[in-house]
């Protein structure tokens, strides 16, 4: 330690604070640098030594996230994982030519950009575990490469610990330490049951749904809701659509004619309980998309509109049928891109991006709300249980 070195990492510090607002204390006398959060408090009390911390700080001006799991900064690349058993800590790192690969617990560069876009404001570092990417040379990867590298790793992570290690994302939990209106508005409440929908099965499907840290596995356990409902959906369409006919024909004379209609609607009823009918079945009957249309991922509500021929301010009420077909197409799509090995599946221009599925997801969220209410009011005959 020299004041050099001193100067240096005063001078760094320096630039994490004006670049993205997090602080940090260097305590001389045993050679450690600590967070400080906003709230005055130093969280690892280990610190981070002196050789590591100039290592990553060589080019902290460079810093920048690359998508909503990956960050990058230099010469190294730290990309988050999920995994449940703490196992991952023991495992070895992997080196090739041109980098080196480890497990790493409280990842610098992701702790930093966690505390400036305020996704954990508390405990930045505590939440995460990351594979971070060090490159030993020049040569460098493309972004693609790299994320094949890494998959191919968690793989091997995987397969020798005997559980799930893979890709995850940065945490966007609520404080809940704040007094926060959407939250306290439920304070001293006292529930009716009569507010609450019946149960059905399918609600242990969004409770899953809700569970997952993957927004893929999130999709399909949200899609599993829909994929529930359909076929009793149908039913009763069907149902109702043959009473009406069967009235109107006691009343007036029968003719040929109605008894080809009969014939067309159980047509139209098989056709409803196949897989690429599921989701307009139960956007044609079981909620109002014009009000759940805003909570779609904007690329989407604008594609919608413009292959209807609607411009981006007109309301989607005159073109409601084809508006719910294309939207079901979306979702079936988008569910068998998921579902199907990359191998074995051709794309067809309608699935949801990787990049837009977190908001998707959430219209899924208000979609399946919908449709549990909706089947609470059903009579006995057509609620599901």
């Amino acid at each position: 330690m020299n004041k050099k070195t001193i100067k240096t990492i005063d001078e760094r510090i320096k630039i994490i604070e004006q670049c993205f607002g997090v602080e940090f204390e260097f305590h001389e006398a045993d050679e450690k640098v600590y967070l400080e959060t906003a709230d005055d408090y130093l969280f690892n009390e280990e610190g981070i030594s002196i050789e590591p911390f100039l290592d990553y700080t060589e080019n902290i001006n460079e810093l920048v996230k690359i998508d909503n799991t990956s960050v990058r900064c230099g010469k190294f690349r730290q990309t988050i994982v999920f995994e449940s058993e703490s196992l991952v800590k023991y495992y070895p790192s992997l080196e090739t030519e041109e980098c080196k690969l480890s497990i790493v617990y409280q990842p610098f560069f992701v702790g930093i950009i966690a505390l400036q876009e305020g996704y954990d404001k508390e405990d930045p570092y505590s939440f995460y575990i990351a594979v971070e990417l060090e490159y030993l040379g020049e040569k460098r990867l493309t972004e693609e490469e790299e994320t094949i590298l890494i998959r191919r790793y968690l793989y091997d992570v995987s397969s020798k610990l005997g559980y799930s290690v893979s890709i995850d994302t940065f945490n966007n939990w609520p404080d809940f330490s704040k007094d926060d209106e959407s939250f306290s508005k439920y304070k001293d409440q006292v529930l009716s049951i009569d507010s609450i929908p019946p149960y059905t099965k399918a609600m242990d499907y969004y409770i899953e749904a809700l569970g997952a840290m993957n927004a893929d596995i999130r999709f399909l356990s949200f899609y599993k809701v829909l994929e529930y409902f359909s076929p009793a959906v149908s039913k009763k369409e069907y149902y109702e659509e043959m009473n009406k006919r069967l009235d109107a024909m006691s009343v007036l004379s029968r003719t040929y004619e109605d008894i080809n209609d009969l014939w067309e609607l159980s047509k139209k009823y098989k056709k409803s309980l196949k897989d690429d009918e599921i989701p307009f079945t139960v956007l044609s009957n079981c909620v109002d998309l014009t009000m759940l249309f805003h909570c779609l991922p904007k690329k989407i509500r604008l594609r919608l509109k413009k292959d209807n021929g609607l411009k981006k301010d007109e309301v989607i009420d005159d073109k409601l049928i084809e508006i719910r077909k294309e939207l079901g197409k979306i979702l079936c799509d988008t569910r068998n891109s998921i579902v199907h090995a990359k191998s074995n599946y051709e794309p067809t221009g309608f699935e949801c991006s990787e990049e837009d599925r977190a908001v998707l997801n959430e219209f899924m969220d208000k979609l399946c709300q919908c449709i549990f209410v909706w089947n609470g009011r059903q009579s006995e005959n057509y609620r599901l249980k």
